[in-house]
């Protein structure tokens, strides 16, 4: 699968390429579930720390757009479902809060962690 930018660059060079409409819709619907990302909130989360320290990161190395936080190897976002999804270099969680409540969804999350990034 490749990105936009990718897509217009290789139509820029009369190179045609099909994709999937339903796939192409079921992204865009995708991308309006996301949560908003508080800087603030973010910075002062312990276990948001805990977790840049285990992938040897640190608030430096991330920038927060609108709804996902680049932390280079990957953007994490946040949706209201009680699932952890990793693909294409995203990490899709529940909101922090939601994650520090429930064993089960840490768990889940160092599981794709270890899976995908270590």
């Amino acid at each position: 699968m490749i990105n936009e930018r990718q897509f217009n660059q290789l139509s820029e060079m009369g190179i045609t390429l099909y994709q999937e409409r339903q796939k192409a819709n079921q992204q865009e619907q995708s991308a309006h579930e996301y949560s908003s990302v508080d800087l603030g909130d973010i910075q002062q989360d312990a276990f948001f720390s805990d977790v840049l320290i285990s992938l040897s990161l640190s608030f430096g190395d991330m920038v927060i757009n609108d709804s996902s936080i680049n932390l280079g190897l990957f953007d994490w976002r946040f949706h209201a479902q009680p699932t952890i999804e990793y693909h294409d270099h995203i990490l899709v969680t529940p909101p922090l809060t939601e994650l520090k409540k429930s064993v089960s969804l840490k768990r889940e999350l160092w599981q794709a962690i270890c899976k995908n990034l270590l």
